[in-house]
């Protein structure tokens, strides 16, 4: 009755509503027609690898960056494969170097099975990769619109070294290069919209943005909307903006704000909310795939950018009963967990006590920290989830 009441609610909250969708005049002239199109790729047709890549970014010299690939199984040089480059966002707290990697294996995912070739890259000081954090706007008191174009612009000289990076895979079309960021990145991103690298077409921005230091409150929301003003020029490339209504980091007043003074070619998608947490701003997680990726597909085709027709069915499942035992304060964090990126593990205990992990480089480090989470609320614990293998 409890798993019934839930998925209830979530219908009465119009999670599955149509989003509201917004144009600028600059991308309400585009349209491609002629986009290329192709059958989704099987799961199993694509290869996920994780790595570390060389790069020299401008004003910083060489670093060593660590990264996510996602491409076709025998992608080869001559292929002239779209190619992206997808990055996270800026914690409010400082545990740059906690970064896992394959919280954003989904997304991957979901570009390679397009046929591009797809890298998810920890920026310098976040995760694996060397040098020092940098994406400083100054404290929250001096926080300005110069200080956020300046953090943004540090984050956008990451992603530019990547792309440069990926322009030179045999495999690519150096021509046929996207970007796209969550938070932070997804700012950065519009950022490097605004002053493009070559082959640069598009961006597609998760709940982007800078400065937020507690449920709707910014450091300066005023100089936050100045700073996608100032890069949201005429001039940048085209972009999608994607946020949902129950983000309390960039909050849908604020969003509109941004939005209403960009002169990009831009298209904002407000969802009401995330499917499969109340907190909007996780909306890029597998558990939302329904939501975004057609918006995606639409975007895709109006910049003349490949991908899939038809969609392939959407393998998130949030319905899934959850196990016995559970207690009922945690019914929600079992539909996250449905929602969350592999490697992942769910444990459950004795009085209900519970614990999950997810975005982990191996399924045995999911497993124990699921156990280790569980263990911190009460004893008798065991794995009942793991990866796809759901009760």
């Amino acid at each position: 009755m409890r798993w019934m009441a839930l998925v209830a609610a979530l219908v009465a909250t119009g999670a599955w509503a149509d989003p509201e969708i917004r144009d600028t005049p600059a991308i309400s002239a585009l349209s491609s027609p002629d986009a290329p199109l192709s059958p989704a790729l099987e799961m199993d047709a694509i290869r996920l690898e994780r790595g570390v890549i060389e790069v020299d970014i401008a004003d910083a010299g060489a670093h060593r960056l660590e990264v996510l690939w996602g491409y076709p199984r025998g992608a080869a040089a001559g292929d002239n494969r779209p190619a992206i480059v997808i990055t996270h966002g800026n914690p409010r707290r400082s545990t740059h170097r906690k970064l896992r990697i394959h919280r954003y294996g989904w997304l991957v995912s979901e570009f390679a099975r397009r046929g591009y070739v797809a890298i998810a890259v920890a920026r310098r000081g976040f995760g694996l990769s060397n040098g020092v954090y940098d994406e400083w706007y100054g404290s929250c008191e001096e926080a300005s619109t110069e200080g956020y174009v300046r953090a943004g612009s540090v984050a956008a000289e990451d992603l530019r070294a990547v792309l440069a990076h990926l322009a030179e895979d045999p495999r690519v079309d150096p021509t046929r290069l996207m970007a796209s960021g969550v938070s932070g990145g997804g700012f950065a991103s519009l950022v490097l919209a605004g002053d493009p690298p070559p082959g640069l077409v598009g961006a597609i921005n998760f709940s982007g943005g800078r400065g937020s230091v507690r449920d709707r409150e910014n450091c300066n929301a005023e100089g936050l909307t100045g700073a996608f003003h100032s890069v949201g020029h005429a001039g940048a490339r085209p972009s999608l903006w994607l946020y949902a209504r129950t983000d309390s980091f960039f909050w849908p007043e604020l969003v509109d704000a941004h939005f209403d003074g960009t002169k990009a070619p831009a298209r904002l998608v407000m969802f009401d909310r995330a499917l499969n947490t109340g907190e909007g701003h996780w909306l890029m997680q597998r558990g939302n795939t329904a939501l975004w990726r057609p918006a995606i597909d639409t975007f895709l085709r109006d910049i003349g950018m490949p991908t899939w027709d038809p969609a392939p069915p959407i393998e998130v499942d949030l319905g899934v009963a959850p196990p016995d035992g559970l207690a009922e304060a945690a019914t929600t964090q079992w539909v996250a967990y449905l929602g969350s990126e592999d490697f992942r593990a769910f444990a459950v205990g004795e009085d209900g006590a519970w614990g999950y992990a997810s975005a982990y480089r191996t399924a045995d480090l999911a497993r124990d920290a699921a156990m280790e989470a569980c263990a911190e609320k009460g004893p008798g614990c065991r794995i009942v989830a793991e990866g796809d293998r759901l009760p």
